[in-house]
């Protein structure tokens, strides 16, 4: 074998090794970088489930007919959107929508509360229909941050 021939191998083997642990190397900190972003998903996703649970909290006949418990409802879907406007790139597409949903679902119901319009509300059809936005919001939200990864919120949220 010529000795070219031999200089060209060592070049193109060193050339090759070069590139295998340059691509070793990126891959893993790719896995690195997913890693991180999942769990900054998972989150902004839990605080998006949270927002709506405490949004809940302020909603419902019995509070909304006092002028606090509306206050209190407005400045929560007030710091939730300031919230989401922080944070919505962290969630996907339905899981903003789906909160957007319930804070206008929670503005709504305030001014209906406010102007009158709900005074002669029905409290347990519309506690129930304030339990079915949230769960539907809650189920989006979870579905969103890939919850096929995580069973045990997957079967809770199907009871």
């Amino acid at each position: 074998m010529p000795d070219w021939a031999l200089a060209l191998a060592v070049v193109i083997g060193t050339i090759i090794g070069a590139s295998i642990g340059e691509f070793r190397h990126w891959r893993e900190s790719r896995q690195r970088y997913q890693v991180m972003a999942f769990e900054k998903r998972l989150q902004a996703h839990q605080e998006a489930v949270s927002w709506c649970l405490k949004i809940s909290d302020y909603m419902g006949p019995s509070k909304m007919r006092k002028k606090q418990g509306i206050e209190q409802l407005l400045d929560h879907v007030e710091e939730a959107g300031e919230w989401l406007n922080k944070n919505c790139l962290l969630l996907d597409t339905n899981s903003n929508a789906s909160l957007l949903d319930v804070l206008e679902f929670a503005t709504r119901n305030a001014r209906d509360y406010t102007s009158g319009a709900a005074t002669t509300v029905d409290e347990d059809k519309e506690i129930a229909k304030i339990t079915q936005e949230i769960r539907k919001a809650i189920r989006c939200i979870a579905q969103g941050v890939g919850v096929k990864y995580i069973p045990d919120i997957k079967r809770r949220l199907k009871s």
